[in-house]
């Protein structure tokens, strides 16, 4: 990431395998299982995930927006990249084997423009502390749907 750019990353380990774990996560649409700040999302594209899909998102603050899946190699890893109140949120996720299941791991970073970097810290903040409890809501969807 460059300077211009705020990030985090989150990881968590998932008992369930790499295949199960990435197409739930990489699939904006379970967004509504887990997050309770979404409020919508809708595929805009037909057809399965890949490059190109598109997505109209909304969640709890924000105005509508449309996310684009930019990279997408199941079942290890996947970037979208969404334009939001003057700044790119680029989103990528992977998922790796380990003992016991997967471990899924998910960046955000915000390049800011203009004076949306007056909205970038505190924005990058609340996603950081929403993302540490959704990473054991994320978990606990994938894991509890398995049984």
């Amino acid at each position: 990431m460059d300077r211009r750019s705020l990030s985090y990353l989150r990881e968590t380990v998932i008992r369930q395998p790499v295949d199960v774990v990435f197409a739930f996560c990489s699939d904006l649409r379970n967004e509504l299982l887990w997050n309770p700040d979404a409020k919508s999302v809708e595929m805009l594209t037909t057809g399965s995930l890949g490059v190109g899909t598109t997505f109209r998102a909304q969640w709890r603050g924000a105005p509508t927006t449309v996310v684009e899946l930019v990279r997408f190699d199941p079942p290890h890893s996947w970037k979208t990249k969404a334009t939001i109140m003057g700044m790119d949120a680029l989103t990528e996720g992977s998922v790796e084997p380990v003992d016991g299941g997967s471990r899924y791991r998910i960046r955000v970073a915000l390049h800011p423009r203009g004076f949306s970097w007056l909205l970038a810290g505190p924005a990058l903040l609340m996603m950081r502390r929403q993302e540490t409890r959704n990473m054991a809501r994320i978990r606990e969807a994938i894991e509890s749907a398995a049984h």
